[in-house]
């Protein structure tokens, strides 16, 4: 019997090459386990059969076949720790608006946790990295059941016990009667997400504009929750936030009007998102092929065979979503990213590529992206430390103190391929590239894009479908 390729490297999957001259049965002895765990062995991705691991971390394998040449791969189907969810209460009433969801951290000794999924009244509403165990979310009022699903590196998840609890609300909204929506297909904005925006965030009447400095491209909402978009004296309702994420709006560039200016606007059609999964049947795609989905998830396939097509191997959920237009690509990397704090964010090296937008200060880097790291874009030296914000990060100092930003190489490793929202900000985007570990700001549709073509993994047709057959 002859024992290749033995991989050494991390504790939640073991794997190797035997090749033999004749049929025979062979008994695996595998170490450096987990105690009292189960483990699944696999025979070329297929699943063979179970074992448990002993008090010493050892599990044993019987596997009888021909023996011309096949892969092996021992791999964690333990679950994380069952965990619980903490706020709101069980059977708690609250007030309607922003709402902040907790729950105690879950643990895994073996394969690492990397994600919590949030699920309100039977659909995902956010997801979070494993160090982060809070979600804001809007809601509408009446009664609502919510439980957390953790997942590990191998995909193995458990969930927590489901709570209930009841929003309040407490009087309605105006709106102002000009509105050709009724209450009941209002859509606050934002809706159910992942980025903390509270509902009243741009409703402060202190900010209200002069109706004389409103113009077409403005984005101006009323007392009520709608936000409209003005276009040739018509105001356009964005009907959801999946569709103001799609065509890269900010939510800090809502301006608040009163109602008459409001209702002075004769209403347009709808604004929908631009991208749907009935727009194109090759939209998403499922992968089929385990041992290559691993090696390619999380990265842009650019299908050199077919104009290059692109598509975003999901690193969690096995699916390719195609990317399509700028617009598509940027609302796909929005739709599928995750929650994440702005101190698990720092851990991340960051990537100093071009991206698109003005530069007020002339540091080199964007005034969107200095909105993101929380650097002053009109300053280039934020800390007035002697070199400009471009450079501090290029040596690996905050461009905002004096200390050394706290990359964590174990963190960006776990995270490759993951698209990150700053829960903590205006929900930017950022995409931890699976080569370099490094992550990408998308601060535009054509940022997106960019990234997109140049940093995409050619893949030949035959391999694309080798992947989803």
């Amino acid at each position: 019997m002859f024992i290749t390729d033995w991989q050494t490297s991390g504790t939640y999957t073991k794997a190797w090459t035997a090749s033999s001259t004749i049929a025979t049965t062979t008994l695996y002895t595998v170490g450096d386990l987990r105690p009292d765990a189960a483990y699944t062995l696999f025979v070329d991705s297929t699943r063979y059969t179970t074992a448990q691991s002993d008090s010493g971390g050892s599990a044993v394998f019987t596997y009888s076949g021909d023996y011309s040449a096949h892969t092996f791969t021992v791999e964690d189907t333990t679950a994380p720790a069952i965990f619980a969810l903490t706020s709101p209460a069980n059977g708690a009433t609250i007030s309607s608006g922003s709402t902040i969801l907790s729950w105690n951290a879950s643990s895994d000794a073996e394969s690492e946790l990397t994600s919590y999924t949030v699920v309100i009244d039977g659909t995902s509403v956010g997801t979070t990295v494993a160090g982060t165990t809070t979600l804001t979310v809007t809601l509408s009022c009446g009664t609502h059941a919510w439980y957390v699903r953790a997942t590990d590196l191998m995909d193995n998840t458990v969930s927590s016990s489901t709570f209930t609890f009841t929003s309040s609300c407490s009087g309605g909204g105006g709106g102002g009667g000009g509105s050709s929506h009724s209450s009941s297909s209002v859509v606050p904005i934002p809706s159910v997400t992942a980025i903390p925006i509270a509902q009243d965030a741009v409703q402060e009447d202190i900010h209200i504009a002069d109706p004389a400095q409103l113009a077409d491209g403005m984005l101006i909402k009323g007392s009520g929750p709608n936000i409209y978009i003005l276009a040739e004296n018509t105001k356009r309702w964005i009907v959801s936030e999946k569709a103001f994420n799609a065509y890269g709006y900010s939510w800090d560039a809502v301006v608040p009007v009163t109602d008459t200016a409001l209702n002075s606007y004769a209403d347009g059609n709808p604004l929908t998102n631009p991208y749907t999964s009935e727009t194109s049947p090759r939209a998403m795609l499922q992968a089929t092929q385990g041992n290559l989905y691993k090696r390619l998830k999380g990265t842009i396939l650019l299908k050199i065979e077919d104009k290059g097509e692109a598509y975003y191997v999901h690193p969690l959920n096995t699916r390719l979503y195609y990317l399509g237009r700028p617009r598509d690509a940027f609302a796909i990397m929005r739709e599928q990213g995750m929650g994440i704090s702005n101190a698990d964010l720092e851990k991340i090296p960051l990537a100093l590529t071009a991206v698109s937008g003005a530069d007020t200060d002339g540091d080199g880097l964007s005034d969107m992206l200095e909105d993101a790291l929380g650097t002053n874009k009109f300053l280039q030296d934020t800390d007035g430390g002697g070199y400009d914000d471009r450079v501090e990060i290029s040596l690996g100092f905050s461009p905002s103190s004096t200390r050394k930003l706290p990359y964590d190489t174990v963190f960006a490793e776990h995270h490759k391929g993951a698209i990150f929202l700053q829960v903590e900000n205006h929900g930017e985007a950022w995409y931890v590239h699976p080569k370099d570990g490094k992550r990408y700001f998308l601060g535009r549709p054509e940022d997106a894009f960019a990234l997109m073509r140049n940093t995409g993994l050619g893949i030949s047709n035959r391999d694309f479908f080798a992947l989803i057959e």
